[in-house]
């Protein structure tokens, strides 16, 4: 019998192999950065970067392990909106989790506090092991002032991390074929050694 974990790379897996759905997928906790998720969504599709915001795309009755192992490996990158309590919820560590797994590129936005708080530091933030690989990604400050240039900062970070999923699909598709390649050789040259024995067997018997 399969453990969980069997099962999660299963379907990361499977769904990382299709055809992507979504530039970016926006993991945010909605209670903390529901409002902020969207107006990020907006100003993105402004840049043509299409995004997945949960409230426009799906019902609390699609949110299902399944269909967030879906969409998130079907992005070509996950924008992670970080708040106090975040990573108290199950559902955004998987989404983190998952994209670490499909290996998709992660960009970090530390979501501005009502005042007087300050951002988050990421020092002593309490991160789980296994979520560590993702905060070692650039982690831009979101703030309400001057935000044309933060909106450009974000869309430029989105784009290059886009570009970079293309550029590590590429270079795996070029990997496969050479491996590929390399195999074809090996076998066409094992079946010449093959013929060549039988060859030397048939004469040895014929003297």
């Amino acid at each position: 019998m399969k453990n969980i974990y069997d099962i999660f790379n299963h379907y990361v897996d499977k769904y990382t192999k299709m055809p992507k759905l979504y530039d970016v997928f926006l993991s945010h906790k909605q209670s903390e950065s529901q409002d902020r998720a969207k107006v990020y969504k907006l100003f993105l599709e402004q840049n043509r970067i299409h995004a997945f915001y949960d409230k426009d795309e799906l019902t609390d009755a699609d949110w299902t392990i399944e269909k967030v192992i879906e969409l998130v490996s079907r992005s070509k990158s996950l924008m992670f909106f970080l708040t106090p309590t975040i990573l108290d919820n199950p559902w955004c560590q998987l989404e983190l989790l998952i994209a670490i797994k499909a290996k998709i590129p992660i960009f970090i936005l530390s979501v501005e506090p009502t005042w007087p708080q300050k951002h988050i530091n990421i020092n002593k933030l309490q991160i789980p092991p296994y979520l560590k690989y993702a905060f070692k990604t650039k982690i831009i400050k979101d703030h309400r002032y001057n935000f044309d240039t933060l909106v450009k900062q974000v869309v430029g970070e989105i784009k290059t991390n886009i570009k970079k999923y293309t550029e590590n699909k590429k270079t795996k598709k070029q990997k496969n074929r050479k491996t590929e390649k390399r195999k074809n050789s090996k076998t066409e040259k094992q079946k010449q050694e093959n013929k060549k024995h039988k060859n030397r067997k048939n004469k040895t018997i014929k003297l």
